[in-house]
């Protein structure tokens, strides 16, 4: 979902680490209708990367339930810090789930973001 959805390829950067990462789809049929990855950076500290919804199930709380999956799984494996990139469009979306901003707004892959934390604790 995520390279089609922003108009984006991933590099070998982005996919070097797979093995290690935590991947999380939403199916119906043979469709991703949403998916997420967790990527570990630190023994307490976990990425929320490549959030998608398919824009048809957006506001159907697909993405409310995904990041509840990548909290429980995050700790339940010890982690006490989930943090993310959001894009600026999503801030709202992730402070509704109690996710706070970190930092000032910054553009990645053309688009405007801002990193997001939220204690597991």
């Amino acid at each position: 979902l995520i390279p089609g959805y922003c108009g984006l390829s991933l590099s070998d950067a982005d996919t070097a680490s797979e093995e290690q990462q935590y991947h999380y789809a939403l199916v119906a049929g043979q469709r991703v209708l949403a998916c997420v990855t967790l990527k570990p950076e630190s023994e307490q500290l976990i990425s929320l990367r490549q959030m998608a919804v398919e824009p048809e199930h957006q506001g159907k709380g697909l993405g409310q339930r995904l990041v509840r999956v990548a909290e429980n799984h995050s700790r339940a494996a010890g982690y006490k810090v989930l943090q993310m990139d959001a894009r600026c469009e999503a801030e709202g979306f992730y402070r509704t789930l109690g996710y706070e901003t970190d930092g000032e707004v910054y553009t990645k892959v053309g688009l405007d973001h801002i990193t997001m934390k939220k204690r597991l604790t």
